[in-house]
């Protein structure tokens, strides 16, 4: 086995970064090789799952160590460690959404509001919040996820409920209270 280790001081040796995903968080990473020759251009599982339990314990950056297998022969393999270091990169990832992008509701809440338009059947606290236009229920009550697409759900309400049905509390109780004869 070959180890490739240099200081984790990003300033040392640095070769190029890349951008991954994990779990739901942005990280930059990148690998410090002497040789300046590998090849790695993801991180394998087991530095995946790694960094996803070192996130979801609180911690934003850390070291890095990725095993890349090269297959020499069909009867042999080398493998070779690189160090380097990650980090989680924080988004503003309001200024990323389309707010016209309606797919980014999840579909048991647009489920909920075609239930609340055709049949005045009562949503959840989130979707009764935004519906009452209470800002300050809306972003209490609202998960990780719904809270970066608040104003989807504005503009998807806006566009696709009548006008009657939301907008102020009193709107919402009369939309709730007068039930469509089947």
């Amino acid at each position: 086995m070959t180890k490739h280790k240099n200081s984790l001081n990003p300033s040392n040796n640095k070769t190029k970064t890349h951008i991954s995903y994990v779990k739901n968080a942005k990280i930059e990473w990148v690998l410090f090789d002497e040789n300046k020759n590998n090849s790695i251009e993801k991180l394998d599982e087991t530095s995946t799952n790694h960094i996803e339990k070192m996130v979801e314990e609180g911690y934003t950056s850390g070291e890095l160590c990725i095993l890349d297998t090269d297959i020499e022969t069909k009867a042999t393999y080398k493998e070779t460690e690189y160090y380097g270091s990650w980090e989680k990169i924080e988004e503003d990832e309001l200024e990323e959404i389309d707010y016209f992008n309606y797919s980014l509701i999840p579909q048991n809440m647009i489920d909920s509001l075609n239930k609340y338009e055709t049949e005045h059947k009562e949503t959840g606290g989130f979707l009764n919040a935004i519906l009452e236009n209470n800002l300050k229920e809306t972003v209490y009550k609202a998960d990780d996820n719904n809270k970066k697409i608040i104003p989807v759900y504005i503009h998807y309400i806006d566009n696709n409920l009548p006008a009657q049905s939301w907008g102020s509390k009193k709107k919402v109780d009369n939309w709730l209270s007068n039930k469509p004869k089947i």
